[in-house]
Protein backbone atom coordinates (compact mmCIF):
# COMPACT_ATOMS: atom_id res chain seq x y z
CA UNK A 1 0.00 0.00 0.00
CA UNK A 2 2.48 2.26 0.66
CA UNK A 3 4.48 2.64 -2.93
CA UNK A 4 0.78 3.18 -4.37
CA UNK A 5 0.21 6.13 -1.89
CA UNK A 6 3.61 7.50 -2.56
CA UNK A 7 2.71 7.45 -6.23
CA UNK A 8 -0.44 8.30 -5.66
CA UNK A 9 0.89 11.94 -3.45
CA UNK A 10 3.23 12.84 -5.98
CA UNK A 11 0.36 12.70 -8.86
CA UNK A 12 -1.17 15.06 -7.10
CA UNK A 13 1.38 17.95 -6.09
CA UNK A 14 -1.75 20.53 -5.24
CA UNK A 15 -3.61 18.00 -3.03
CA UNK A 16 -3.83 19.10 0.90
CA UNK A 17 -6.40 16.53 2.02
CA UNK A 18 -6.44 12.80 2.70
CA UNK A 19 -9.44 10.70 3.19
CA UNK A 20 -8.73 7.27 4.98
CA UNK A 21 -11.12 4.75 4.50
CA UNK A 22 -10.63 2.83 7.59
CA UNK A 23 -7.91 2.72 10.89
CA UNK A 24 -5.14 0.65 9.07
CA UNK A 25 -4.96 3.16 5.67
CA UNK A 26 -4.90 5.91 8.52
CA UNK A 27 -2.19 4.44 9.92
CA UNK A 28 -0.20 3.26 6.95
CA UNK A 29 -0.79 6.56 5.50
CA UNK A 30 0.27 8.81 8.59
CA UNK A 31 3.36 6.17 8.23
CA UNK A 32 4.15 7.21 4.67
CA UNK A 33 3.84 10.68 5.37
CA UNK A 34 6.14 10.48 8.32
CA UNK A 35 8.62 8.57 6.42
CA UNK A 36 8.90 11.20 3.29
CA UNK A 37 9.12 14.35 5.87
CA UNK A 38 5.25 15.18 5.96
CA UNK A 39 3.40 16.47 8.82
CA UNK A 40 -0.52 16.75 9.42
CA UNK A 41 -2.20 19.21 9.41
CA UNK A 42 0.90 21.29 8.05
CA UNK A 43 1.23 19.40 4.94
CA UNK A 44 -1.80 17.66 4.50
CA UNK A 45 -5.30 17.63 6.34
CA UNK A 46 -6.18 13.54 7.09
CA UNK A 47 -9.40 12.50 7.89
CA UNK A 48 -10.46 8.57 9.06
CA UNK A 49 -13.75 6.80 9.08
CA UNK A 50 -13.75 3.72 11.33
CA UNK A 51 -10.93 4.50 13.81
CA UNK A 52 -11.02 1.57 15.74
CA UNK A 53 -8.13 2.00 17.92
CA UNK A 54 -8.60 3.57 21.42
CA UNK A 55 -5.98 6.09 21.21
CA UNK A 56 -8.54 8.52 19.22
CA UNK A 57 -8.22 11.41 21.49
CA UNK A 58 -4.57 11.24 22.04
CA UNK A 59 -4.20 10.70 17.77
CA UNK A 60 -5.70 14.05 17.42
CA UNK A 61 -7.47 12.69 13.66
CA UNK A 62 -10.10 13.85 12.97
CA UNK A 63 -12.61 10.81 12.74
CA UNK A 64 -15.60 8.91 12.68
CA UNK A 65 -15.19 6.23 15.86
CA UNK A 66 -15.61 2.80 15.12
CA UNK A 67 -17.70 1.46 18.55
CA UNK A 68 -16.07 -1.84 18.43
CA UNK A 69 -17.48 -2.77 22.05
CA UNK A 70 -20.99 -1.48 21.40
CA UNK A 71 -21.37 -3.11 18.34
CA UNK A 72 -20.13 -6.65 19.58
CA UNK A 73 -22.63 -6.40 22.39
CA UNK A 74 -25.69 -5.31 19.87
CA UNK A 75 -24.71 -7.94 17.51
CA UNK A 76 -24.55 -10.46 20.76
CA UNK A 77 -27.56 -9.36 21.82
CA UNK A 78 -29.61 -10.14 18.50
CA UNK A 79 -28.13 -13.27 17.92
CA UNK A 80 -29.06 -14.46 21.28
CA UNK A 81 -32.64 -12.91 20.98
CA UNK A 82 -33.02 -14.72 17.33
CA UNK A 83 -32.13 -17.78 18.50
CA UNK A 84 -35.01 -17.42 21.00
CA UNK A 85 -37.20 -16.24 17.94
CA UNK A 86 -38.99 -19.27 15.71
CA UNK A 87 -40.10 -16.88 13.49
CA UNK A 88 -36.61 -14.59 13.40
CA UNK A 89 -36.97 -14.38 10.00
CA UNK A 90 -39.58 -12.09 9.87
CA UNK A 91 -38.27 -9.61 12.32
CA UNK A 92 -36.43 -7.04 12.37
CA UNK A 93 -32.84 -7.33 14.40
CA UNK A 94 -30.92 -4.52 12.61
CA UNK A 95 -29.50 -2.18 14.64
CA UNK A 96 -28.17 1.58 13.23
CA UNK A 97 -25.76 3.13 15.35
CA UNK A 98 -25.47 7.34 15.66
CA UNK A 99 -21.90 8.02 14.30
CA UNK A 100 -19.65 9.57 17.26
CA UNK A 101 -17.12 12.30 15.43
CA UNK A 102 -13.94 13.13 17.26
CA UNK A 103 -13.13 16.70 16.13
CA UNK A 104 -9.67 16.45 16.14
CA UNK A 105 -6.13 19.04 15.15
CA UNK A 106 -5.58 16.80 12.04
CA UNK A 107 -7.58 19.54 9.28
CA UNK A 108 -5.67 22.84 8.08
CA UNK A 109 -8.21 26.17 6.95
CA UNK A 110 -6.15 26.61 3.59
CA UNK A 111 -9.02 28.99 2.17
CA UNK A 112 -7.79 32.44 1.89
CA UNK A 113 -8.21 34.42 4.80
CA UNK A 114 -8.84 37.75 2.33
CA UNK A 115 -11.83 36.19 0.35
Amino acid sequence: MCKEAHSFLKTLPKCTAIVCCNFMILKSMLRLLAEHGKTVPKDYSVVSFDYSDTDWQESGITSSIHPGFEMGFEVGTRIFQMICDNEYKIHDYSYVFKPTIYGGTSIQDVRKKDL
